[in-house]
């Protein structure tokens, strides 16, 4: 039995599992929510959003959470990753696991109005700092025939605490139009929902996880209000998007087609092979911004191939209390325009080398205050853009 608690100013947070390995303090830890629905969050060590974390310990966690896909399910497959959160892990799972199911679909929820794109359904994440998931149609029809008349359906996430954003999904799916669906996978790293779904729907529930247990929220009486930092608009955007590397919105069988593209970015920058077991090899940052996460995690992947110390993060809308996980944060205007403040956490109190910072959106949209404060923490910094490809 492993047992691990945090303290919090709104409360307690205490989670237990009869599993052994991994340890819990090696998978995540605790952090406070800057919103009053729920004031806690656990924190992944390995996901690479909120932590920086080497490709190669996420790269692992993608096949180790693959291997754990049953052999047998019925097809037509289809997975989902869950914005913004879980689109570089739900991504990274899938690329491992076409090699098991070569005609599985990828397909991600998106908190982005995407023009001339039609809406398949909405769902809601309800406990969030934003609320409001679109699913995309699918953009040929061969596609949308696999999403409607997909048997199982893979739902990615990087954690479960109560199960109501698999549920909802699913019943999104299903008005929609999905009436063949025999079987639910979720796949997160920690799952301590306690097969809450099972007892929500009429079809069979594979929980798959890293760890799972039990969690215990115990609220202090006397905490002090909890605001949560205003959201402005739904779905707004005033911003162009690069629609030409399709990673999941409108639908993929494989992971976009990229070579090319590091290739001119790496040599327009200089990045060669280095030499390997040297400690002064160079050390990089690359961030992804939001929902835009696995493009550039392949990119820090291939950096770490060439032989230099990499780290890879992501910037994000959540808004988190400095404190506990969170060592330092740095706030920003998003490169969306939608006028909701973005976050980077838990880099403003390092340093490297070289960062990275990878945007879907044009160089020019990136908030100039944001550069300037990565410009604190590394040598050099470069902007690599969908749209200078």
């Amino acid at each position: 039995m492993q047992h691990i608690k945090a303290q919090l100013p709104t409360g307690t947070i205490k989670v237990s599992t009869i599993q052994l390995e991994p340890k819990l303090d090696a998978l995540f830890s605790f952090a406070q929510r800057r919103n009053p629905k729920r004031s806690f969050l656990f924190v992944s060590k390995i996901l690479g959003k909120h932590i920086p974390v080497s490709p190669s310990i996420m790269r692992q966690s993608y096949r180790t959470l693959a291997n754990k896909i049953p052999m047998d399910l019925p097809e037509p497959i289809v997975f989902f990753g869950m914005a913004e959160t879980a689109i570089g892990l739900g991504s990274g799972i899938f690329e491992e696991a076409i090699t098991q199911y070569p005609n599985a679909l990828f397909m991600i929820s998106t908190r982005h109005e995407l023009p001339n794109t039609d809406k398949f359904c909405e769902f809601k994440e309800e406990h969030s700092h934003a609320t409001d998931h679109i699913i995309y149609k699918p953009n040929n029809i061969t596609k949308q025939e696999q999403l409607l008349n997909a048997k199982t359906l893979i739902l990615v996430d990087d954690e479960a605490t109560t199960g109501k954003t698999f549920l909802n999904l699913y019943q999104g799916l299903v008005a929609a139009g999905l009436r063949d669906v025999e079987k639910l996978v979720t796949i997160t790293l920690t799952n301590w929902s306690n097969k809450a779904l099972s007892n929500c729907v009429n079809i069979p529930v594979e929980e798959l996880s890293l760890i799972n247990g039990h969690w215990e929220w115990q609220p202090e009486p006397c905490a002090p209000e909890v605001v949560m930092p205003s959201h402005i608009g739904k779905f707004q955007t005033g911003c162009k998007i690069a629609t030409h590397y399709n990673f999941g919105r409108e639908g993929i069988y494989k992971r976009p087609n990229i070579d090319s593209l590091f290739a001119h970015f790496f040599n327009q920058h200089r990045f060669t092979k280095q030499q390997t077991g040297q400690s002064t090899n160079p050390s990089v940052l690359v961030l992804g911004s939001s929902e835009f996460a696995y493009i550039p995690f392949l990119l820090a992947e291939e950096l770490e191939n060439f032989g230099y110390i990499v780290k890879f993060s992501a910037t994000t809308r959540s808004p988190i209390a400095l404190g506990l996980a969170i060592e330092s944060a740095l706030q920003f205007s998003d490169n969306y325009g939608e006028g909701v403040t973005h976050y980077c956490y838990n880099i403003s109190h390092q340093h490297f080398d070289h960062i990275i910072l990878c945007v879907e959106t044009e160089s020019c949209s990136i908030d100039d205050e944001f550069i300037h404060a990565l410009k604190h923490c590394a040598q050099k910094v470069t902007v690599f853009s969908l749209f200078d490809g």
